[in-house]
């Protein structure tokens, strides 16, 4: 028995826009017919009575002002109410599933660009004039009129009231089959192919809306095969919850009204009287197949994405090279033992990256020096004993995630929707992946634990890894000109693009009163070095690129009967010169009183010297759960302001400061 680890039809543009993704849809029934029809036949009838669930999440917020600046975007994300609301309902007769969800979001009280610039001239003239400055009537008039006018075209695409059917599928199983239409999450191997899913920690709720058929037909015991096609137009969600930013979508045609139907559009205002879709769907095609003995598997899978021209390509992205690329081809291979003689296991894979048909604007010498991209990635576990160790390697070469098709320069909130995840290799909350860190990479990371009694175990971690990417997207391939303008060729890449990090930690995990307490500790440091010193500030240089020293810990100890005391933290030491000339401390602590399964009242301090003085970050929360499925939770206070990694997906949360009443009910 294994321990678990932990850890071509020529089709012109035009017209392949407007069919993707209407064949995407029509790819999964007609699949489904030919699958299910057979299962069907083989298999009794399924008469168990049919059932409905519906889950209401309610969310009512107001947010006060979260000190985060006085000036531009940082003027209009206070003092204003939310209410989201997402209506969930799912029903089973005999091998089908339904389900739809509903989302809705309403906001009051919303800041009003006159208001705002009123305000912003008071202080203005509470200011002593500049030299020359003459602050007369017209000066006023047109300082008034520009500020409304920035404020206007701010919030043209902020907190805008939508209702929307945002995911809905019908499923059906039987024996060895699944076949599903509508929206669903996917990830094939590792996600170096293909991983469309939902990140709770960063808001972020993408799916595939087409179909899905899983087929695994009884092999016998000794042989495993698992047949995977997925056909559909990217759906991520289209209000950020904690920006309020609409990612609005132009929708034209029958075939993107019946994929998108009902989705929010582009909105018109005074500001902003021609606006432009935030997003354009992707049409993803692929599949995976995976078989062979019970003691190891061979996989296979590709991937095709294919987007739709919008507005927004008339200038080439530079942070992410891949959104360049009208079609995107992916695949990989790889080898699965599960069970290395009773005491391990293995994986890897091997893949392949092809970009094509650029837009306009791209520089198409640059993306032929960026395609072609492959990654190696493995990983190992032993156990013997008392003992595990788990090592993981990769080396990725132009290997670029599956970027979304986002305006990225001006709804930055969504720029971290993707669709693959290439593993990092590290601790799937570190957040130290800067740029494009995982794109030209090369490292590996081991860890050793060692149970040393039933309830006592501790370990140890090492990472190391020598980047490419993350000081530049391209690689190092950066395109150079000769003094008459032709194009030099290609070049090894130098120490200048190079980055070489060390990342270890260790930790204890002790639990104790037979498993109701216990205690959980961890600490390490991340050094990320330059091979070359770079500027930063005015003529000083430095090889330090940045510097971590991070201490975590839990405590959950039993009280009486069903009471419980929490304490959680997490504290760091943390420096980037590129970014702030000095060191900054920031952590938080909770501590939280528990009344199993009922009740939870918790308290938290947070804390932030990055902005220079020490800030400080109260909150407190408490939660009664009436059902295992239904509960009310309020929340009241501060949120330092943080970035926050999912699997080396990072995004910036800005600082809150308000109210926050959410309701779940299941019945």
């Amino acid at each position: 028995m294994t321990r678990p680890t932990r850890t071509p039809c020529v089709v012109d543009r035009a017209s392949r826009a407007t069919l993707a993704p209407l064949a995407a849809w029509l790819i999964a029934p007609a699949s489904l017919l030919l699958l299910a029809a057979p299962a069907v036949a083989q298999d009794k009838p399924v008469l168990d009575k049919p059932t409905v669930t519906v889950t209401e999440t309610s969310v009512l917020k107001y947010r006060f002002d979260n000190r985060n600046g006085d000036t531009g975007t940082n003027r209009i994300d206070d003092h204003y109410g939310e209410w989201l609301n997402r209506l969930n309902i799912q029903g089973t007769s005999g091998r089908f599933t339904a389900a739809f969800r509903l989302d809705s979001a309403l906001y009051f009280l919303k800041p009003n660009p006159n208001t705002l610039a009123s305000e912003d001239l008071d202080k203005a003239l509470s200011q002593p004039p500049l030299p020359g400055e003459v602050r007369d009537a017209a000066w006023q008039r047109d300082f008034k009129n520009n500020r409304t006018t920035q404020y206007g075209q701010l919030l043209s695409e902020r907190y805008l009231n939508a209702i929307y059917p945002s995911k809905f599928n019908l499923t059906y199983q039987s024996r060895g089959l699944e076949a599903t239409v509508g929206d669903y999450y996917v990830q094939l191997g590792r996600g170096m192919v293909l991983a469309v899913r939902k990140v709770d920690e960063l808001a972020s709720d993408t799916t595939l809306r087409g179909g899905k058929i899983v087929y695994a037909p009884d092999v016998g015991k000794r042989y495993k095969l698992n047949v995977t096609a997925v056909g559909g137009a990217a759906n991520p969600i289209r209000v950020d919850e904690v920006t309020g930013r609409l990612l609005s979508q132009s929708v034209s045609g029958i075939a993107e009204n019946l994929a998108y139907p009902l989705m929010p559009k582009p909105n018109a205002t005074d500001y902003v009287t021609n606006p432009q879709p935030l997003f354009a769907p992707d049409t993803i095609l692929g599949g995976q197949v995976e078989g062979g003995f019970k003691e190891m598997q061979i996989g296979v899978r590709a991937v095709q994405v294919n987007r739709t021209d919008a507005p927004f390509h008339s200038q080439a992205s530079a942070g992410a090279p891949d959104r360049n690329a009208r079609e995107i081809t992916v695949g990989s291979v790889s080898v699965n033992v599960p069970d290395l003689f009773g005491h391990g296991s293995f994986y890897a894979e091997l893949a392949t990256q092809q970009m094509s048909d650029f837009i306009p604007d791209a520089n198409s010498t640059l993306m032929n020096r960026l395609s072609g991209g492959y990654a190696a990635y493995a990983q190992a576990t032993a156990f013997s004993g008392p003992f595990t160790l788990s090592l993981e390697g990769k080396h990725y070469e132009r290997f670029f995630p599956l970027h979304g098709n986002v305006n990225a320069g001006k709804a930055t909130e969504f720029s971290t929707v993707q669709y693959s995840v290439p593993p990092t290799g590290d601790p799937f909350t570190s957040d130290w992946h800067w740029g494009s860190y995982n794109v030209c990479v090369t490292g590996g990371r081991g860890r050793l634990d060692a149970r040393l009694t039933d309830d006592l175990m501790v370990y140890g971690s090492v990472g190391h890894a020598v980047s490419y990417s993350e000081r530049n997207a391209n690689c190092g391939q950066d395109v150079k000109l000769r003094s008459d303008g032709s194009v030099l060729p290609a070049v090894e890449r130098t120490a200048a693009d190079q980055n070489r990090i060390w990342d270890p930690f260790a930790g204890i995990e002790l639990t104790f009163e037979q498993g109701r307490s216990h205690f959980y500790a961890s600490s390490g440091v991340h050094f990320d070095t330059t091979a070359e010193p770079i500027a930063y500030t005015g003529d000083a240089t430095t090889k330090v690129y940045y510097r971590d020293n991070w201490q975590r810990y839990s405590l959950l100890k039993k009280i009486h009967g069903p009471w419980s005391l929490e304490m959680t933290g997490w504290h760091r030491w943390r420096y980037m010169p590129t970014e702030r000339l000095t060191p900054w401390r920031e952590g938080e602590n909770y501590i939280g009183a528990i009344w199993s399964p009922k009740l939870t009242v918790a308290l938290g301090y947070e804390y932030s010297t990055k902005e220079g003085d020490l800030k400080h970050y109260v909150n407190g929360m408490a939660q009664w759960r009436f059902t295992t499925a239904s509960l009310v939770r309020a929340y009241v206070g501060q949120n330092r302001p943080a970035l926050r990694c999912i699997s080396g997906v990072c995004r910036q949360f800005p600082a809150f400061e308000g109210a926050r009443l959410e309701a779940v009910v299941t019945f």
